[in-house]
């Protein structure tokens, strides 16, 4: 068995469970030796080349809750390692644009026909997955690292009691954080330049940057025309979330999709209204 073969059944050939697998014993042997940057890089390089192929084999929930691992920051490392594979910038780029691969050969065929904003129910775990993977991923933000863990660090250092006890997360994640948090440093800079020093970084990308903003917003743009609305949502999801930061890219590309309409769903055009404007949940 080839090591891009044990890494796939490693994260995909699992029960479907709420339970945190990947940090269990039954999570077996780690293949990525601790969240290794070039594996992970090389990982995602091939799996997103003909993602349909490589989990054909796997259920739709099974399928979400590997892509979930995978993606979504709250579970693993993996997109913030991928962003600091030792690799040139335009093999980089061709992993992003292939991302749509991923929205057309799995989520549009597998996904319910169904929005999910402000619906009262989840349709699936697989529909869940498409229309946050922007809001989950760390792959829709490319600003300096550092000065993002920077920026957290000081806002736990300001956090109350009273902050800390409405955060969203398990009492035991919350319980750490808060016993490890940053002690506050008169000498650092304060929250306010730290937040003007990120939202710079939003609005006036590095050179690199802009490249990676330019191919994530063309897999939302292309998402768009996608048959299943489920994903369509998903990419205009994504451009309401970049909407304040870069308009000048993202306002054309939701109104040319108004104006062709591919969808008549006129809770998804009145969607697409809200992302124009940055209003979106």
């Amino acid at each position: 068995m080839s090591t891009f073969q044990q890494q796939v059944q490693y994260i995909f050939d699992r029960p479907v469970s709420d339970e945190q697998w990947y940090d269990t014993p039954a999570a077996g042997p780690d293949p990525f030796e601790g969240e290794q940057p070039l594996l992970i890089f090389e990982f995602l390089e091939k799996l997103l080349q003909s993602p349909a192929t490589v989990l054909s084999t796997y259920s739709d929930d099974q399928v979400a809750q590997g892509l979930d691992f995978i993606f979504n920051s709250s579970s693993s490392n993996y997109c913030h390692q991928f962003k600091l594979a030792p690799v040139d910038l335009a093999r980089k780029l061709a992993v992003l644009q292939n991302l749509f691969l991923l929205f057309r050969d799995v989520l549009n065929p597998r996904c319910m026909g169904n929005l999910s904003a402000g619906a009262q129910r989840t349709w699936s775990r697989l529909n869940n997955f498409c229309y946050m993977f922007w809001d989950i991923s760390p792959l829709s933000v490319w600003v300096d690292q550092d000065a993002s863990k920077e920026l957290g660090f000081a806002l736990m250092a300001d956090m109350s009691e009273d902050d800390w006890g409405m955060l969203d997360l398990p009492p035991e994640i919350r319980d750490f954080l808060q016993m490890n948090k940053p002690a506050s440093d008169p000498n650092a800079p304060s929250r306010e330049e730290l937040e003007a020093k990120m939202m710079d970084q939003y609005q006036n990308p590095s050179e690199d940057a802009e490249a990676c903003y330019s191919a994530i917003l063309e897999v939302m743009r292309q998402c768009l025309y996608l048959s299943n609305p489920a994903c369509a949502e998903s990419g205009l999801h994504g451009l309401g979330e970049l909407a304040v930061f870069q308009p000048r890219k993202v306002v054309p590309i939701i109104s040319e999709f108004l104006f062709k309409k591919p969808h008549q769903d006129q809770k998804l055009l009145s969607y697409a209204l809200a992302a124009r404007d940055g209003m979106v949940l």
